[in-house]
């Protein structure tokens, strides 16, 4: 009886702390990051809390349309790109690219690399039903 009230507490302590974060309780933890959906990654950059947009594609596809306010950096760089402009390993990312795929790999490169607070998009550019800046 003690361990189900215990166990309760504890779910409930991380779904409050996930939604002071911005993230749904519905959101998955992965392997050092955070797998989020459209509405929560438009919630965290629109958040009160400073947010890295990262998004991984090559250049050309970035200048055809991007999340407003993202940065850059293709997903085989990044690992060595990134630590150039952004040093603080607990800065907190959001991270995509077309589909998923790449911001996937640039994410566990990432994670490699000590980053913290990474949040990966996995619906991608494909799926992203907000604005978008060319």
């Amino acid at each position: 009886m003690k361990a189900r009230k215990f166990l309760a507490i504890a779910v409930m302590c991380a779904a409050m702390a996930a939604a002071a974060c911005g993230v749904s309780a519905a959101a998955e933890k992965a392997d050092g990051y955070t797998k989020i959906n459209a509405q929560e990654a438009k919630e965290m950059i629109e958040g009160s809390a400073p947010v890295v947009l990262l998004d991984t594609r090559k250049v050309e596809e970035y200048n055809e349309g991007h999340i407003p306010g993202a940065i850059v950096i293709s997903h085989e760089s990044v690992k060595t790109e990134l630590p150039k402009i952004l040093p603080d390993k607990n800065a907190t990312l959001v991270i995509y690219c077309r589909s998923g795929k790449r911001a996937t790999a640039a994410t566990q490169d990432l994670v490699a690399e000590g980053y913290k607070n990474i949040y990966l998009y996995t619906g991608g550019m494909l799926d992203w039903p907000y604005e978008v800046a060319k």
